[in-house]
């Protein structure tokens, strides 16, 4: 499956933070975006990721997603972005809440979720009883 940025404008008020941004990203290719603060770079990851409408051009996904993928397409946020009223096991799960698969099989993908990333003895803990560290790792395990 192929990411395709086509031609990708935004812009915020009076300011241009990306003009005609275009690459495709192959199945299994590693690519990192890299630039200042205030480049555009986590507006691009927005747009690319169905968070936000870009002013021009189109984000999309070509090809078709590995037949045991839930999501096609998940980052980690820089800030964490955990719901601080749920546990670690809580937020890794929360994405899967509306997926087509049973509470037996939702609470196994979480479980290795939190096994891969080391959190499984923390499976309990709220956002702010975990480090950073750990917190970033809740969020890794939430993509996962």
């Amino acid at each position: 499956m192929d990411l395709i940025a086509d031609h990708i404008s935004h812009r915020f008020g009076a300011l241009d933070v990306l003009d005609d941004v275009s690459f495709a990203v192959g199945g299994g290719e590693v690519v990192a975006i890299v630039g200042p603060s205030g480049c555009g770079k986590s507006t691009l990851l927005q747009i690319l990721g169905g968070l936000l409408q870009p002013a021009g051009g189109q984000a999309r996904l070509r090809g078709h997603p590995p037949t045991d993928s839930l999501n096609p397409l998940t980052f980690v946020f820089q800030d964490f972005a955990l719901l601080p009223w749920a546990t670690a096991e809580e937020n890794v799960a929360f994405p899967l809440l509306h997926a087509r698969i049973s509470p037996p099989e939702r609470r196994a993908l979480v479980a290795d979720a939190l096994r891969r990333t080391g959190l499984s003895d923390f499976r309990n803990a709220y956002p702010k009883q975990l480090s950073g560290g750990m917190r970033q790792r809740v969020g890794i395990a939430r993509a996962l």
